[in-house]
């Protein structure tokens, strides 16, 4: 990261090192230290639209406290203990009977429990995390079944424009029009070739 960048990051370590009480003994709180800091509880990385890598987008305290996971398995362990593994290879023992795979699961940092569950079913509001879609918002519409071959979830921005991806790049972030996570600039909308120039041209008439 460049020296200005984190030059900028230090103004806000020494109050999120009291917000959420960081504590070394051993030495004070370093550049390298801070920006790791203030990346773990201030911001989280998002897909970038039309980008091939993530955005960091800024968070509240509240969402500090909690992870969306995407369940990629469930299954018996060897002590006959029901588990399931998420996409952030983090395994969780005695889920909900009703999470099943490809839904999503609130999960508190503290504890490591589930608070809450965003089923992977048309209604929901979902974002692709790869493929040409990456950083897109929409809503499930639709799921297209195609045995031997991938499988198709096709969604519905908030413009009313269609677009599809494969099941398992498929990430459910909430309910309805409501997301469980702070959203990007733009709100997952991505925009036409005209509608960026525009955008553009008014934004070099505003300077």
């Amino acid at each position: 990261m460049p020296s200005r960048a984190i030059e900028s990051f230090e103004g806000d370590a020494s109050n999120a090192r009291e917000r959420f009480q960081f504590q070394d003994q051993d030495r004070s709180l370093s550049r390298c230290g801070a920006v790791v800091l203030l990346l773990r509880y201030l911001y989280a990385a998002l897909p970038q639209l039309s980008e091939r890598w993530l955005a960091l987008q800024r968070i509240n305290e509240a969402e500090s406290k909690y992870k969306l996971c995407r369940v990629n398995k469930l299954y018996i362990s060897g002590k006959k203990i029901p588990c399931l593994s998420t996409h952030d290879g983090r395994t969780i023992r005695y889920p909900d009977p009703l999470v099943k795979v490809n839904d999503t699961v609130k999960v508190d940092l503290a504890t490591g429990t589930i608070i809450e569950i965003f089923k992977f079913e048309t209604g929901q509001l979902c974002t692709p995390t790869k493929g040409k879609n990456a950083g897109r918002v929409g809503e499930m519409v639709g799921i297209e079944k195609h045995p031997g071959s991938f499988d198709i979830v096709s969604l519905k921005d908030a413009t009313g424009v269609t677009f599809s991806t494969r099941l398992e790049n498929i990430f459910v972030i909430g309910s309805g029009t409501k997301a469980a996570v702070s959203m990007p600039k733009g709100k997952g909308i991505k925009l036409n070739i005209i509608q960026e120039r525009d955008a553009r041209e008014a934004k070099a008439a505003q300077k």
